[in-house]
């Protein structure tokens, strides 16, 4: 029914520590539901008048189900659902979740992305539709993810290769690679996936360690990971569980 339902709202609790973003969907139901879609992600389905706080108690309180179902998807390998790019989403950065908080009407010029605390401001220079927003939104963070990573990951890799005693640090590019977190090329250079300045930073080191190595060894034979080792002794556990998150680590 036509003004049955108001638009979806982007909201965020804390629960031990972790960010749990839903969306608020109201209408003229009588209670509340909590599902997870596919497409938009957790949503919690509320009368009119429900008020906030009420709202976010239902999450709380199903707080332990809704993180353990996520994990589940992680460990399974299963994309995230897409993303809305609205206020109250979470995004990683280093291994932290940062809630996005998008202001428009900024006094003009070009969107801006700044870090203050938890939150991830992303500063648009006029007020815009909510497609045109969400687009707006997305090129801002991936531009700034961009220069987050340049500024991150070479120095990672240099770090390994003196560990290595090789004699100079690698030419290290950070690139959109859409199947592999690193690679290194006959000549010596090191490309890293910028995306990997999400991840938690002992995952983003095994990638930069794991390249370093292979300017030594080219290929993964045991004197490959033997070498590996003695830089990250649990680089097979890193492995495994940047193989778990790689999913959830994009825009």
């Amino acid at each position: 029914m036509a003004g049955s339902r108001d638009q979806a709202q982007g909201r965020s609790v804390n629960y031990q520590g972790q960010e749990i973003a839903f969306r608020v969907v109201r209408s003229r139901r009588r209670s509340l539901g909590l599902c997870l879609d596919p497409e938009e992600g957790l949503l919690v389905r509320a009368p009119l008048g429900a008020s906030d706080s009420r709202v976010e108690a239902l999450v709380l309180a199903k707080a332990p189900w809704v993180l353990g179902h996520l994990r589940r998807l992680a460990s399974q390998g299963l994309p995230p659902p897409p993303r809305a790019f609205v206020s109250g989403e979470a995004f990683a950065f280093q291994g932290q979740d940062l809630l996005l908080e998008v202001l428009g009407n900024q006094r003009g010029g070009r969107p801006r992305v700044e870090v203050l605390r938890e939150r991830l401001v992303v500063l648009l220079g006029r007020d815009l539709g909510s497609q045109a927003q969400a687009l707006a939104v997305r090129q801002a963070l991936n531009l700034w993810y961009r220069r987050q990573a340049a500024l991150l990951l070479p120095p990672r890799a240099a770090f390994f290769a003196a560990a290595l005693g090789l004699d100079r640090p690698p030419m290290v590019q950070v690139r959109d690679q859409k199947r592999r977190w690193g690679s290194c090329n006959a000549k010596g250079e090191v490309r890293l996936n910028w995306r990997l300045v999400m991840a938690p930073p002992e995952l983003s080191d095994y990638v930069a360690a794991h390249e370093a190595c292979h300017l030594r060894v080219p290929d993964h034979s045991p004197s490959f990971w033997e070498l590996l080792a003695s830089l990250l002794p649990d680089c097979r556990a890193r492995r495994r569980r940047l193989n778990q998150l790689g999913p959830w680590l994009r825009l």
